[in-house]
């Protein structure tokens, strides 16, 4: 038996300075107020190209090297969280 799953994967960055954080205050009425700058991974696109390009388009700056720290996995709103090292 075959079971088809469909996901949404996005991606968020982190990007600090002592005890300073870079947020985004987003106003569209989906997702208002201030998060991590992120978005949407494009088909066949790694995670490290897809948050190089979403900070580009979300805040203008060019990063490198981003290094993947956390993984989430949600299912029916549980929460499973697994730090990656």
């Amino acid at each position: 038996m075959s079971r088809t799953e469909i996901s949404e994967i996005t991606v968020l960055c982190l990007i600090s300075d002592g005890d300073k954080v870079l947020l985004q205050n987003r106003v569209k009425e989906d997702w208002k107020g201030y998060t991590l700058p992120g978005g949407h991974v494009e088909m066949g696109e790694s995670f490290v190209d897809a948050v190089i390009r979403e900070m580009k388009e979300e805040t203008g700056l060019d990063i490198n090297n981003p290094e993947l720290t956390e993984f989430q996995y949600l299912v029916d709103g549980d929460n499973w969280t697994v730090a990656i090292k």
